[in-house]
């Protein structure tokens, strides 16, 4: 295969090279010439004839690729200066990748309810109040279950706020009533009435 030939041309060209002081080789190839799936077929990663099979040389790039992205290492390593500079590119672009979609999905988890974390920062505040001002115990456990309990209420007053800020005078008077209407409806015997 073309491997084999390159590598073996290599090998001839640096034979003097790859000797130990007891002249015996302590190298079959010269790595930093060769291609990346060269070496990956003297590594075992690839078969010889990969050119055959390409998928294996995608899934070979892609877990070298997966492997960068996270900072791993794999099988197939740099052997030459551009190898390098293109693998800390890609290793330093993938981390930022990463973290950038990582800080993208933080995001919208963290703030994919405002209502639920504006309730739990005023959660967190009625117990540092109660414990800075050591209110009794039972008493923190009745303001804590008020607080539970109220929780639709005070999210249905940000509503009002909402509404005031940002609908017309005609639409107001529409949602206010279609947010009260779902709520009389859940009364048994109020069911009955007209709209």
């Amino acid at each position: 295969s073309s491997c084999e030939l390159e590598a073996l041309a290599s090998h001839w060209t640096t034979l003097a090279d790859a000797r130990d002081d007891d002249n015996v080789f302590t190298a079959t190839f010269v790595r930093n010439l060769e291609p990346w799936t060269c070496r990956a077929v003297a590594d075992g990663t690839l078969t010889p004839d990969y050119k055959d099979y390409p998928a294996s040389v995608y899934a070979a790039a892609l877990l070298v690729a997966l492997l960068q992205l996270v900072g791993g290492v794999s099988t197939i390593l740099p052997m030459n200066t551009v190898e390098y500079l293109f693998y800390f590119t890609s290793i330093l672009a993938g981390t930022l990748l990463f973290a950038a979609i990582q800080g993208i999905i933080c995001g919208v988890v963290t703030t994919g309810n405002p209502d639920e974390i504006q309730w739990r920062q005023q959660n967190d505040a009625l117990n540092f109040m109660m414990a800075d001002q050591k209110v009794p115990q039972r008493s923190r456990v009745f303001v804590r279950s008020y607080f539970r309990n109220a929780k639709k209420l005070i999210k249905r007053r940000s509503y009002d706020d909402l509404i005031d800020e940002c609908l017309t005078s005609e639409m107001k008077g529409d949602v206010r009533f279609l947010i009260c209407w779902a709520s009389l409806r859940g009364v048994w015997w109020l069911q009955e009435c007209e709209e």
